[in-house]
């Protein structure tokens, strides 16, 4: 007599179609998504940082230049003028006070020609200049031209008139003469054209010696120059005429 199966055996699991049979349409494999559902995938592959390096490397170079630019501006802006000082002394048709040279941040004396005293016309050329460290960032010269017309003898007070003239009367294009009064027996002013300059000058005629004041310059900005005020110009140049002449 044959034994009975084991319990279980030959059993189908609930709701699976019997051994051997397909599987009906609907039905879902085991692991795979319900309906409604969305479909299960692998682990999502990590996202390059490549990109981002390379983005981080030029963010990092554009900076590094913009810095480097911005310190060569400040360093050119924030430079002292001038040079070591020269240790020369003027002659006397050049000196002017310490108080002139300190308002013309020119405080550097350096003597740039001077003719034998036989001469005809002897004539000194001074350049006051500014000492680095002491005459600040803003680049200024004044300039002292003598010229002595006294080997004409009699005719040395006209030949000083020509050449008061030739520098009042006939300024340079676009130039304006300003008389200046009180100053030696005639004197004047030659102005740029525009409200800025970077040179002012002042002519002055003392009976047969005819003098000339240069200042020179500029101010200093951090993207760029721009000319010192007319009026500084003036104020300056007959600050050191009046020290030269002795009418202070």
């Amino acid at each position: 007599m044959t034994a009975p199966p084991p319990p279980g055996w030959g059993q189908q699991p609930q709701g699976q179609p019997p051994y051997g049979y397909p599987q009906q349409q609907g039905q879902q494999q085991q692991g795979q998504p319900q309906p409604g559902q969305p479909p299960q995938y692998g682990q999502p592959k990590r996202r390059s940082r490549t990109g981002l390096i390379v983005t981080l490397a030029i963010v990092v170079v554009v900076l590094l230049g913009a810095g480097g630019y911005f310190f060569y501006l400040y360093s050119a802006y924030s430079k002292a003028q001038g040079s070591a000082a020269s240790g020369q002394q003027p002659p006397p048709e050049c000196k002017i006070s310490e108080q002139t040279q300190a308002q013309a941040h020119t405080t550097n004396f350096f003597l740039k020609a001077k003719s034998k005293p036989d001469d005809l016309v002897p004539s000194t050329t001074c350049s006051w200049e500014q000492t680095e460290g002491k005459d600040g960032t803003d680049r200024r010269v004044l300039a002292i031209l003598v010229t002595d017309y006294r080997g004409f003898k009699e005719d040395a007070e006209k030949q000083a008139g020509k050449a008061y003239s030739g520098f009042a009367d006939h300024p340079v294009s676009g130039e304006t003469v300003k008389k200046v009064p009180g100053l030696g027996d005639e004197a004047s002013y030659s102005l740029p054209p525009v409200p800025g300059s970077q040179e002012v000058d002042l002519v002055i005629r003392k009976g047969s010696i005819v003098y000339k004041f240069e200042y020179i310059g500029e101010n200093r900005g951090f993207f760029g120059n721009t000319p010192f005020p007319v009026d500084e110009g003036e104020r300056i140049t007959k600050l050191a005429a009046q020290d030269v002449l002795g009418q202070r």
